[in-house]
């Protein structure tokens, strides 16, 4: 069975391109302030979600393998969402990640990435997938850090 996915700022421009390119490959649970024009995808949860709402953040996250932070802006949203992420064991992948101390996230087991977007962009996708360490000093400067643990 495929992990769910959940998709924080579905409805921006980095967050749509995420849930397109995830959609049909694994099952997904798609967050966003408001839910505007967003239902045509059966197959698709959305959820009504205040990510500046810890509890709403919190149910949010329920049943989610992974949440992708897809919302802005970073330097004032990533680090809460990824403290109530990684408090409830879930992997985490940040597209910015401005904002996040990763010196504090370090006492977590939950996988993260943090800064993935940079590399999207390029057309590289993210590691997904990976069994060292990306850090600034070995990612060829996409300025990504992360865990050794695989996230998908």
């Amino acid at each position: 069975m495929n992990k769910l996915i959940g998709i924080l700022g579905c409805g921006g421009g980095v967050g749509q391109y995420v849930v397109n390119y995830l959609k049909g490959k694994y099952p997904l649970k798609c967050g966003q302030r408001k839910i505007v024009n967003m239902n045509a995808d059966t197959d698709i949860e959305y959820v009504q979600v205040d990510v500046r709402n810890r509890k709403e953040l919190i149910k949010f996250c329920q049943n989610c393998s992974i949440v992708i932070n897809c919302t802005g802006p970073s330097y004032y949203l990533s680090r809460e969402i990824a403290s109530v992420v990684c408090e409830h064991n879930i992997d985490y992948i940040d597209t910015f990640g401005i904002g996040i101390d990763k010196e504090e996230l370090y006492n977590y087991e939950s996988t993260m990435i943090i800064g993935s977007w940079k590399c999207v962009k390029s057309g590289i996708h993210p590691p997904f997938s990976t069994n060292q360490s990306l850090s600034p000093d070995t990612d060829n400067g996409n300025n990504q850090s992360g865990s050794v643990h695989s996230c998908v």
